[in-house]
């Protein structure tokens, strides 16, 4: 679900959808959106999502759900939850550091 907590911070409570696959085959792992979320952050990488994605403070990831929190409540962070995630075990990560042109997104299959 979507709250305010106390503060006027917005979170993002989200249950992962069991048996999703990478077009590849690979299990996804929530790390994959926690990887994700970061590479947004980073000015460097040119995405349109960073200034939004600046705004998160805190990510708790399991495997079953994701808790995002972030610095005020405006609706602006809700668009990070409708880009592509992506596939973290398949980026080389010295790679991506240097060369934005390997930033692809994947889409993620229920089995």
């Amino acid at each position: 679900g979507v709250g305010v907590a106390e503060l006027g911070h917005l979170i993002i409570d989200a249950k992962w959808r069991k048996g999703l696959k990478w077009h590849d085959g690979k299990d996804f792992s929530p790390s994959e959106f926690d990887y994700t979320l970061n590479q947004m952050k980073q000015s460097d990488k040119n995405s349109p999502y960073s200034e939004a994605a600046k705004g998160i403070i805190s990510i708790e990831n399991t495997s079953d759900n994701v808790v995002i929190k972030f610095t005020d409540n405006s609706i602006k962070y809700l668009d990070l939850l409708c880009a592509g995630i992506l596939p973290g075990h398949i980026l080389d990560k010295e790679q991506l550091a240097t060369d934005t042109s390997v930033l692809g997104f994947l889409f993620i299959f229920p089995e």
